[in-house]
């Protein structure tokens, strides 16, 4: 963990493989078909420091406590490459599991 941080979030760059809109109320005021973007997105992994599990043993929970430290700039992000797979089902787990043991 980097000095003067409470606690660390594992992120990676993903890319955003959708038209993307931008709308007013419901209307759509910009269209863009498959941009190239790139986002940062968090991966789950993360190391809690006292201050965020402060924040969750109050009964915040853990987004709302991330905010809470990233908002006083408590909380670091470390970029890590790679796969990234969701393990929402018996059949991501799987994938996941065999991407790991590669």
């Amino acid at each position: 963990m980097e000095d003067g941080v409470d606690s660390t979030i594992a992120v990676a760059e993903v890319r955003v493989p959708f038209g993307v809109v931008d709308l007013k109320g419901s209307r759509v005021v910009q269209f863009r078909d498959n941009p190239v973007l790139t986002l940062l997105a968090s991966t789950g992994y993360m190391v809690l420091g006292p201050e965020a599990i402060m924040h969750v043993r109050n009964g915040v929970e853990l987004n709302a406590a991330l905010e809470r430290i990233s908002e006083t700039g408590l909380l670091h992000a470390v970029r890590c490459d790679g796969p990234i797979v969701a393990v929402d089902s018996l059949g991501s787990l799987a994938v996941a599991h065999e991407l790991l043991a590669e």
